[in-house]
């Protein structure tokens, strides 16, 4: 259960009394839903619509629920979003925010297979920079990454740099 699930759950036992067990879901309509009422309804011996409108009239918003309201017996549930990105922006900066449990795959990224013979300029150290990057992410996100970073030194550039030093050639 997400901590905006267990808000929900806590505002819907503040009316009903604990024990109560309510089913939320995400919702087309509001940020989450509940069908609450329509358990509640055979129980009661009332329509679903009235009780979701007495849960919803009864329930105080707190944390990061902003509002509850009642729609065709559902109670529909919008988020508090000032709320929630202070949760969020908290939470992200505790170690090992996002770290995924480590999972049973190997991933080997080939990158940056840079031409020797040509010159050095941004565009291949960005390219680098990006390789290196997507290994680490893949890493935290749990896989076991093995990075290959090749040389480009064979191939038709490279056979005539020999060809040519062999030859007594000199660079420019």
């Amino acid at each position: 259960m997400t901590a905006i699930e267990k808000d929900i759950q806590v505002l819907v036992e503040s009316v009903l009394g604990e024990g109560i067990s309510v089913e939320i879901k995400k919702s087309k309509v509001g940020d989450y839903t509940s069908n609450v009422a329509f358990l509640l309804a055979p129980k009661l011996k009332k329509n679903p619509v009235h009780i979701a409108e007495e849960i919803a009239g009864k329930i105080k918003p707190a944390g990061l629920v902003e509002k509850a309201e009642a729609v065709n017996g559902h109670l529909n549930f919008y988020l508090n979003y000032s709320e929630l990105a202070m949760v969020v922006l908290l939470e992200s900066r505790t170690e090992g925010y996002g770290k995924q449990p480590k999972k049973r795959k190997k991933i080997i990224l080939e990158h940056t297979s840079v031409n020797p013979s040509g010159p050095v300029h941004v565009g291949r150290i960005r390219n680098s920079i990006i390789g290196d990057s997507l290994g680490k992410i893949l890493e935290y996100a749990g896989y076991d990454v093995e990075i290959h970073y090749f040389v480009n030194d064979i191939g038709k550039q490279i056979a005539i740099i020999a060809q040519g030093l062999a030859e007594g050639v000199e660079p420019d």
